[in-house]
């Protein structure tokens, strides 16, 4: 996945980079926004200066399919079962809204790489 653990947190053109190396396809921004604001609400993601971050209970869940020796497809094959297999409290989070223009300049900076 996308999100690392560390200090740094992950960028949109990261997150975007590694949801066309898993779906063959670069996201809209409607599908970024759909996709934080739901792993937000499940209290597995936050959000900070652009930057995307895995929750304590995101990390527990990350760890736990590292030790099973997954690729990176297999593991968001997994992450998608766990998803929809348990049910996860509904938090009262901010809605994420991509600001004006980043999608656009992010999906731009991750093409420019080829």
């Amino acid at each position: 996945m996308a999100f690392y653990q560390g200090e740094v947190g992950t960028s949109l053109r990261d997150l975007i980079a590694t949801a066309d190396y898993i779906n063959h396809a670069i996201p809209n921004d409607d599908e970024i926004e759909g996709a934080i604001n739901r792993l937000s609400a499940a209290g597995l993601v936050t959000v900070e200066d652009d930057h995307f971050y895995l929750t304590a209970d995101g990390r527990t869940l990350l760890n736990k399919l590292r030790t099973k020796r997954t690729t990176l497809l297999q593991a968001w094959e997994l992450v998608e079962e766990r998803l929809q297999s348990s049910e996860f409290p509904v938090l009262e989070v901010p809605t994420f809204k991509l600001a004006p223009g980043k999608f656009k300049a992010a999906s731009h900076s991750y093409q420019d790489l080829f």
